[in-house]
């Protein structure tokens, strides 16, 4: 059995095998480049293992120097197929030195087929006769050698060097992959490289005797480029399995969401797109879709604006992202959003925008409907970022400070205050956001807003917190409320007029009270006088009697100029001003004016003062005349009883956080459910009665934040309790 042309021609077989494998590959996918230089490696191999068989068989000298020298073919196939597949497969390794390598190997077969023999030797003398595998074969043995085979030397060295350079820097990047195909690949490459270049130096130097077996070290090549291209190839398969079962969960996730997916080929102008697209666009399932068939579902307002973003992508922006509006051919109008992302070319040409196409038609008209609400809405709608930007307004924010939309948006809404509130807005701004609810701002304190003229309005602020994709804002709603103040200070001043008029008519009732309050010490003043006079008339005046006389006038006009004082008090006419009072000292004043009226009338009066009454915030005046109407009211209410049985009662207490007055009386009572109705302008159980006194007295407990109201007694007559707030405001 001849177990040399067996072997070698299982190699070239192989090889054969392999070469075709892979052209098949590159064949089936042109952009697999390497797969061909594979393909030309292992061509060269089994052009190789023909060239050594035939020269193992081979008796005739000139024939054997024949065959190496078009085996130099085959090799230039080899060392050109494997650089190249490092050029390929690596995607790294200096170029400079690929070219050099290459083109020093070309020009060696230049030099190969221009000498006599060939680049090795000159002429080959006799060969010799020897045994491989039992097998009789022949080998070198003499010859001249050429002086060009040093170029083979520095050939070789300069494809070791570029593998192991290009080896090296695949190797650097780190990631597994990157280092299996450098040491598998690259290792391979040296170390079998080596091992041909140097047997076959040894041969053409005749320093050994035997026959040329570059064959297998470039067949341990081609197996270690071979295994890791099947790993790959297995790779591909899993990937290709991943990437089939993760479209897959992308369709169904996109269909799920309502998204399209789409993808545009630009050089071809055809667009792939989902069903669930075709669908959303109005396009058959069998329709080409193309650009143009694109662009003519856009709206034609929109249409102009969607090919310039296209335009713009294409010519380098890389993302497409545009809303715009389709017409369904039924004329139904849909709002889509769409995202993509444009892949190049080496050269800078659009190759593909792969994108999603969303219906958000629903989220369209909802804005469109918030937006309609926000401006028809009756006061100024501010949205400000963190940054105290103003990013929308609405009509009526122009309106109520006189700017234009355009001079707003982007501006700090500081431009809208007064300057006295602009240096505490940062900080009122940061404790809003460490606690963003839903408040009105400045609680109790009167706030202004600046019109863009500067005239300064009276304005209410409500603060709502609103979190979106885009970040966190805040819609403030100002109300311009200038109208509703002069209405305030218009309905105050008609109250106090009024309550002022209640006052007077009030006095009217204790004219007789007051006539006798001050008769009675203008009558003693008279006889102290009279007194005085007879005393000085006489030869010796009694002169301590005479000082005691004047001491009482002045006691007396003291005593009257007080009734008078308290009688202007009542009798004056101003604004509501709240100071700190005591709920006692108003009572005791308004018994001291109403004693003789009192008297005059039987009404016999108790007191239970709380002396720990704490003071309350409340405008004295005004506040005596509700306890003095109460009083007035307890008398009438009383006029019908006996002499004997008109007892009224006052009393004071200091209850949680507030001061409450009671006065009961035990006149006739009040009927059943008339409790609230007595407070009613107008409404009167007197015959002569106005029905406008305990109306006027309510509407200055509101005023006070404080409450007024009354109950019928258990068994006769009525209690009416006033209650204040220790608290009180200081200002109405």
């Amino acid at each position: 059995m001849n177990w040399v042309t067996i072997v070698w021609s299982l190699a070239a077989g192989a090889c054969l095998t392999l070469a075709v494998m892979h052209s098949l590959i590159w064949l089936r996918d042109r952009t697999l480049y390497a797969h061909l230089a594979f393909a030309f490696a292992a061509i060269g191999t089994v052009g190789v293992a023909f060239c050594e068989l035939l020269t193992m068989f081979e008796t005739d000298p000139k024939a054997y120097l024949a065959i190496l020298r078009w085996a130099h073919l085959p090799t230039l196939s080899i060392l050109l197929g494997l650089a190249y597949f490092v050029r390929l497969y690596f995607q790294t390794g200096w170029l400079l030195l690929f070219y050099l390598a290459v083109g020093t190997r070309l020009g060696m077969v230049v030099v190969n087929f221009q000498s006599p023999g060939n680049i090795s030797f000159l002429e080959i003398q006799t060969l010799k006769s020897t045994t491989l595998w039992g097998q009789s074969i022949h080998v070198i043995d003499r010859a001249i050698q050429n002086p060009w085979q040093a170029l083979l030397l520095v050939n070789v060295i300069l494809f070791l060097v570029y593998f192991i350079q290009a080896s090296l820097a695949l190797w650097k990047r780190k990631d597994r992959e990157s280092r299996r195909r450098s040491g598998v690949v690259g290792g391979s490459l040296v170390l079998f490289l080596l091992l041909a270049a140097g047997h076959s130096s040894l041969i053409n130097r005749q320093l050994i005797e035997s026959p040329f077996l570059i064959t297998f070290s470039f067949m341990a090549i081609l197996a270690a480029m071979a295994y890791q291209l099947s790993r790959d190839v297995v790779d591909a398969a899993r990937l290709a399995r991943d990437l089939n079962e993760s479209q897959e969960q992308m369709t169904l996730a996109a269909s799920a969401a309502k998204l399209a997916l789409w993808r545009w080929d630009v050089p071809q102008n055809d667009i792939w797109v989902m069903p669930a697209g075709r669908s959303m666009y109005g396009v058959s399932a069998h329709e080409k879709v193309s650009i143009e068939r694109f662009l003519e579902t856009v709206h034609p307002e929109d249409r102009d604006a969607v090919r310039q973003s296209l335009q713009e992508t294409m010519a380098g922006k890389e993302t497409f992202d545009h809303d715009y509006r389709i017409i369904l051919s039924q004329g139904q109008i849909r709002w889509i959003t769409a995202k993509g992302k444009m892949e190049f070319a080496a050269d800078g040409s659009a190759l593909s925008l792969r994108g999603v196409s969303k219906d958000v038609t629903d989220r369209f008209q909802a804005e469109e409907r918030s937006r309609l609400v926000v401006e028809a809405a009756p006061y100024a709608m501010i949205m400000v970022n963190d940054s105290s930007k103003m990013v929308m307004v609405n009509q009526q924010t122009e309106r109520t400070f006189g700017y234009t939309r355009a001079e707003l948006i982007g501006h700090s809404l500081e431009i809208l205050m007064p300057e006295r509130f602009r240096a505490a807005h940062g900080e009122l701004q940061s404790t809003f956001h460490q606690s963003p609810t839903a408040r009105m701002m400045g609680e109790g304190r009167e706030l202004s807003g600046l019109r863009k003229d500067g005239v300064e309005i009276p304005i209410e602020v409500g603060l709502t917190p609103i979190v979106t994709t885009e970040g966190r804002f805040v819609l403030a709603s100002v109300s311009d409320i200038s109208e509703r103040k002069r209405l305030e200070i218009e309905a105050r001043n008609q109250r106090d007029e009024l309550t002022h008029l209640s006052r007077v008519s009030s006095l009217g009732l204790l004219s007789g009270s007051l006539a006798h309050e001050i008769n009675q010490p203008l009558g003693i003043i008279l006889a102290n006088a009279q007194a005085a006079q007879r005393m000085l008339r006489s030869e010796s005046p009694d002169l301590p009697e005479l000082r005691d006389i004047l001491d009482d006038i002045v006691g007396e006009d003291l005593r009257a100029g007080e009734a008078i004082k308290r009688l202007r008090a009542l009798l004056k006419r101003g604004q509501t001003q709240l100071l700190p009072v005591n709920l006692n000292e108003i009572v005791k004043d308004i018994l001291r004016l109403t004693q003789s009226d009192l008297i005059r009338q039987g009404v016999s009066v108790s007191m239970d003062l709380d002396p720990t009454l704490p003071a309350t915030s409340g405008d004295y005046v005004q506040l005596q005349q509700v306890v003095l109407n109460l009083i007035l009211n307890a008398c009438d209410a009383m006029a019908e009883n006996p002499e004997k049985a008109r007892p009224l009662h006052l009393s004071t207490q200091h209850l949680n956080g507030s001061v409450r007055l009671s006065v009961q009386d035990h006149g006739c009572g009040l009927p059943v459910d008339l409790e609230e109705r007595i407070f009613q302008p107008f409404f009167t159980t007197k015959e002569q009665g106005l029905g406008i006194g305990l109306s006027i007295s309510r509407s200055i407990i509101a005023a006070h934040h404080g409450q007024l109201w009354a109950e019928r007694n258990p068994d006769h007559g009525t209690t009416f309790h006033l209650e204040l707030r220790v608290d009180s405001p200081q200002n109405t």
